[in-house]
């Protein structure tokens, strides 16, 4: 290695893998000096980040900073070169990310990038995650991943972390989320956020192919295990929920019983199914079972509670009905639920009626009113202070 650098005194390339050498070798001193050399040579300027980095491991880390400054601004280094580093200085391995200096100079040879390569992709789906995982900025992240989009449909992992982001249904959220599944058809996870989205918009014909593709794969893979069975019961308990909403109830209970079949403990669905079978009075002695499995499981849960409650009054078990309900009530206290109260106060005033307490009857269906004032049975009930079907 000598003898080349020897025999190639001004060549950039032989002057730095004889550095190398030398610093391999152990010889810090002597290695620095060619390396130093290296970057003053034609074409050597590329070598000036590994005389930075040099200059780190001798513990001076003013010249670190000075000598990468100057490499971000050298026009003769190509981008993916300064790229590198910027992954590299982020990552921890070379810089302590908590120090405030460094994080300075990372953003200082950010913006440095930004300003001579606007037009790199890369960058700007970079800064996007770096802004979020490691400056915990929503708002700004959320804005160079528009911008990376923009130029490029990425790829499935920035999608997800972009809409991991997002506000969930914002018109932001329905925009991205299809453009996403435009992209990416067949990835699940693509997939399934984009069916959450429609069913959140209550597009739940628009949802079912979408949704029935996802359903088919899942039924697909018979092997279920850990890593699997949530996604597994996602997909069946997405389809389940939009047969439900275009009353397709025998495919909707096909869909809650395969999905019981594998992941037997899932309160959600279990609730879910025990009520829509509730509500066509159907197999009402495997919904209270089903129900009682999810409250056992959930105690102080008050949607659990109400659907047992209606259960047993579908099964005209009025005064066990009222004791259930009763907990409801109770354990609705102060909680916050993602839609109204009418139908717990609804059920509670049936209830109550059938119990022969009328006029705390009328009081409950006066307070579901307050929340669904278009609703017709419950008018005629609070209007003639009787209970309707």
């Amino acid at each position: 290695m000598a003898k080349l650098y020897k025999d190639n005194p001004l060549s950039a390339l032989y002057t730095y893998s004889y550095a190398t050498f030398l610093l391999a070798q152990g010889d810090t001193t002597n290695g620095y000096k060619m390396l130093q050399k290296a970057t003053t040579l034609n074409d050597g300027s590329k070598y000036l980040f590994d005389l930075a980095e040099l200059r780190l491991k001798m513990k001076n880390v003013s010249d670190f900073y000075d000598i990468s400054k100057s490499a971000f601004a050298n026009q003769e280094i190509d981008f993916y070169q300064k790229y590198s580093r910027l992954l590299k200085y982020t990552d921890g391995s070379v810089l302590n990310g908590r120090n405030t200096h460094n994080q300075k100079f990372v953003q200082e040879s950010i913006n440095k990038c930004f300003e001579m390569y606007p037009e790199q992709e890369e960058l700007y789906n970079f800064y996007a995650h770096y802004l979020i995982l490691e400056k915990r900025d929503t708002v700004n992240s959320i804005d160079y991943f528009k911008k990376f989009f923009g130029m490029t449909s990425g790829d499935p992992d920035d999608w997800l972390m972009f809409l991991r982001i997002l506000e969930f249904g914002t018109e932001d959220y329905k925009n991205y989320s299809e453009i996403a599944y435009d992209y990416y058809p067949d990835d699940p996870f693509i997939g399934i956020n984009y069916v959450w989205d429609l069913t959140y918009s209550k597009e739940f014909t628009k949802a079912y192919e979408p949704c029935k593709t996802l359903y088919d794969r899942a039924l697909d893979n018979f092997m279920i295990d850990s890593d699997t069975k949530g996604f597994y019961s996602t997909v069946l308990e997405s389809m389940a929920e939009i047969y439900h909403e275009l009353d397709s109830l025998d495919q909707c209970f096909e869909c809650y019983d395969r999905l019981l079949e594998k992941d037997e403990y899932n309160t959600m669905a279990l609730n879910n199914f025990s009520y829509y079978l509730s509500l066509v009075d159907r197999d009402l002695d495997k919904a209270e079972k089903m129900i009682r499995t999810a409250v056992n499981l959930e105690p102080n849960n008050p949607v659990f509670l109400d659907t047992y409650a209606w259960i047993l009054f579908r099964k005209k078990l009025y005064t066990d009905a009222k004791f259930i309900m009763d907990m409801a009530m109770e354990k609705l206290k102060g909680v916050e639920l993602e839609e109204d109260r009418s139908v717990y106060y609804e059920h509670y005033g049936d209830i109550l009626y059938h119990c022969g307490y009328p006029d705390d009857a009328l009081k409950n269906w006066k307070k579901a009113q307050e929340y669904d004032e278009e609703n017709e049975i419950l008018n005629k009930k609070v209007s003639e202070n009787e209970y309707f079907e």
